[in-house]
């Protein structure tokens, strides 16, 4: 089933038994973890979260140009090791 929506609060979940559920945020809270005092491993650690959190965002929009966009023209992408 594939559902399209301009609603970016809008998405979907399985549940355990194979039930779709459709999932709504109400508000669009922001917080920030205090990374003044973080050491290397948990910076790098929330970049790959943050990296993530990106590419399942683009991904979901499904728009190539838009994804294209981000990564631009270089390889530097496909060389990326994690």
């Amino acid at each position: 089933m594939a559902i399209y929506s301009d609603d970016i609060f809008l998405g979907w979940a399985r549940g355990r038994h194979g039930r779709d559920f459709f999932v709504r945020q109400l508000r669009d809270m922001k917080s920030s973890p205090p990374i003044e005092r973080a050491d290397a491993v948990q910076l790098k650690r929330f970049a790959a979260i943050c990296g993530e959190i990106l590419a399942h965002a683009d991904a979901k929009s499904g728009d190539a140009s838009t994804i294209s966009g981000y990564l631009d023209k270089s390889d530097s992408f496909d060389r990326t090791q994690v």
